[in-house]
Parts: C-alpha cells; structure tokens; sequence
C-alpha cells in the first residue's frame, strides 16, 4: 500500500534533483529533467490512486513557451522552462509544508450523495410527518387528484342523472 508518508518521502529527494534543473540547454530533450518530470508524475498518479487530492499541475505544464508551443527566441524559451520548474517545485514544496505542519490529509471518501442515507430510508413505524415530508411530490397529485377526479366525476353524474331517477 502506498502511504501519504511515503509519497511525501519520495518527494523529498525529487525536489532537490529538481532545483538542479534550471537553464538545461536542451531543457524537454535533457534526460535528467524527463526522468524527473516522469518520477514525480508518476508519484502524483500512484497517490492519487489512493484517493488522496493532489494540488500540482505539473502534468499540465509544457516547459517549453509561454504558450505551449516554441515560437520565440531561446532565452524565451529557458525563461518559460524555469518558470513551469519553479512553479512545480513551488507546489510541491507547499505539499510538503503542508504535510509537516499538519500531517496528512485524510483520503477523498465517497461523496454522501452516492451512499444511501437513512433519513431516506422508511422508518420502522411510517408516520404522517414522515410521509409529508418524505413523499415525492408527483405521489401527491396522484393522492390529491384521484379523489377530486372521482367527485367530480361523481358530482357531475348525479347533477345529469339526478332528474332522471325521479
């Protein structure tokens, strides 16, 4: 099983290794920062299969330009490979403050919508104030209309027939 514990852990390391990446030449083509950029997704993956929320985008980042494709000169490409490093690094680190300050989270559970609750649940002696408030409200029109529909009914039958049976 792998623990919150051990994903913060493992992250330690990582961001070290990731504060030497600045200014690669190669930047997305250097081995180094592939390896990196693969190990700490794949941490953020394994973490999240345990139903824990991990507030990082480094899946979402190019590390390329400033807009996602490289159209500028190559400063303006390092500038935009360090800001999506220093951006990674930054969450990441705040995960970690985050865990030393407060240790960690608890596990996304289901949400209460998809487990069943007992207040919907028929209690074990039905009473009226149960009914009223727990009966849809499409029960009601049939409940309200049934009735109204057979006196109407009734009502007009007697007022057509009534003269006849005298």
């Amino acid at each position: 099983m792998f623990t919150y514990e051990k994903f913060i852990s493992e992250l330690r390391p990582l961001i070290v290794r990731g504060q030497t990446l600045y200014d690669r030449p190669d930047r997305t083509k250097d081995s180094d920062f592939r390896r990196w950029k693969l190990e700490v997704t794949d941490l953020m993956v394994r973490i999240q299969r345990e139903k824990y929320t991990v507030n990082c985008s480094i899946a979402l980042r190019s590390f390329t330009s400033f807009g996602g494709s490289y159209t500028g000169s190559d400063n303006q490409a390092i500038v935009s490979y360090n800001l999506d490093l220093k951006d990674t690094i930054n969450e990441l680190e705040i995960l970690i403050e985050r865990y030393d300050k407060h240790g960690a989270p608890n596990p996304i559970t289901p949400s209460s919508s998809a487990a069943p609750s007992n207040e919907l649940q028929p209690p074990k002696r039905m009473t009226l104030d149960w009914i009223w408030r727990h009966m849809p409200v499409t029960w009601w029109k049939y409940i309200v209309g049934v009735p109204l529909t057979v006196f109407g009914i009734a009502f007009t039958l007697g007022v057509k027939l009534g003269p006849l049976l005298k």
